[in-house]
């Protein structure tokens, strides 16, 4: 899905072609340390680069092959992040400096279900910061529960968490928007 940070894969043909997301992030932090949640962190990209710059990073991925990798490849790289292989919905901590939220919540508006769990996840989670990369409008299909233009979906969040302000960072290699949604204005 996105770049392994190892040598041993530089030449491998991923999902996610370059930093574009990094970047936009990197050059957005409004704090140079605290803790990091990473939902559906696949094989731990964003923790890799966190733990990097001396953040507490925990990675969420329920995916038990993905788990797999991100465990190998977080030994091999000799990285403390934490992981944690269950669904978001059941993580016990809710208190985290960053939230990322890249490419992931279109998962849970396919249905009522999914989509009301998240919005109690959301109410829930405390944090100073998410960022947060939509899907476009139109990569979802007409049986999903709700389909958000991509500001929308960010109103959303605000209206069901403790964030309240948010910044259009840029956009990934995907061409999806990336946003900076705080809890202080920005």
């Amino acid at each position: 899905y996105q770049q392994v940070l190892h040598p041993d894969f530089y030449d491998i043909a991923f999902h996610r072609k370059g930093d574009v997301r990094w970047d936009l992030i990197n050059d957005s932090l409004q704090i140079n340390k605290g803790t990091v949640l990473d939902i559906g962190s696949n094989w731990g990209y964003f923790s890799h680069k966190f733990e990097d710059l001396g953040y507490e990073c925990t990675a969420v991925e329920r995916n038990y092959k993905c788990n797999y990798f991100l465990k190998k490849f977080k030994d091999i790289e000799g990285k403390n992040f934490s992981t944690y292989n269950n669904s978001i919905f059941k993580i016990p901590n809710l208190k985290y400096d960053v939230v990322l939220a890249l490419s992931i919540f279109h998962g849970f508006i396919r249905n009522k279900s999914a989509y009301d769990k998240m919005t109690e996840l959301l109410s829930k989670l405390d944090m100073e910061y998410m960022y947060f990369e939509p899907h476009k409008g139109d990569e979802v299909g007409d049986g999903f529960y709700v389909n958000y233009k991509p500001e929308e979906f960010v109103e959303y969040i605000i209206n069901n968490s403790c964030l309240n302000h948010y910044k259009f960072l840029g956009e990934s290699s995907r061409k999806r928007k990336i946003f900076l949604i705080s809890r202080h204005q920005l």
